[in-house]
């Protein structure tokens, strides 16, 4: 989980990597055209700024995809509550920090692998997806299919969201919504 103005968001950047790889899984079994995942959340390029090479941000080594991925949200109404002294209470006490540790085949505690992290309870936010000004031709089949139902049919692929997720823990229920539907 990470926060802002005390209340948990999803960042936009991993949404998007999670539905990246949702789409890659069913690109591979053919259930999206050839090159859909590439176009809609970008593709790998040797083009990397020397600086950015040097401070070991590789992950500007994309070209950028046609989808745009905002932060997933609370509502508007929580993060309207939130802020009054009850709500912000509230926002400070939800959630529970979980830690995990390796163990050895000895049984022992494996040296400096003790981990925290913070899960939350069941909750809905939203993220906008928004096509960009300017994108690149898109591939044969994706046209007819359409950009929002290739996302809307990957998105059941998508199950687990943070850290843990193997192990049961982010499970998630990701939808695709037309803006009447979240907003009404």
């Amino acid at each position: 989980v990470e926060r802002r103005a005390n209340l948990p968001y999803v960042p936009g950047k991993t949404l998007k990597g999670l539905m990246r790889e949702a789409c890659r899984q069913l690109e591979e079994v053919e259930g999206l055209p050839a090159g859909a995942t590439n176009w809609l959340f970008g593709i790998p390029t040797d083009k990397v700024p020397e600086t950015a090479r040097e401070m070991g941000l590789e992950r500007f080594a994309t070209e950028a995809g046609a989808v745009i991925v905002d932060n997933g949200e609370l509502p508007a109404d929580w993060r309207a509550f939130a802020r009054t002294d009850t709500g912000a209470d509230m926002a400070r006490d939800l959630g529970a920090v979980l830690h995990a540790t390796a163990i050895e085949a000895d049984g022992q505690v494996q040296a400096g692998s003790l981990r925290s992290f913070e899960v939350m309870p069941p909750m809905t936010v939203r993220a906008p997806l928004t096509l960009s000004d300017d994108p690149r031709p898109m591939p044969d089949g994706l046209w007819e299919l359409g950009w929002r139902r290739a996302i809307g049919e990957a998105l059941p692929l998508l199950q687990g969201l943070g850290a843990g997720r193997t192990r049961g823990l982010g499970r998630v229920r990701a939808i695709l919504e037309t803006e009447e539907a979240a907003h009404g």
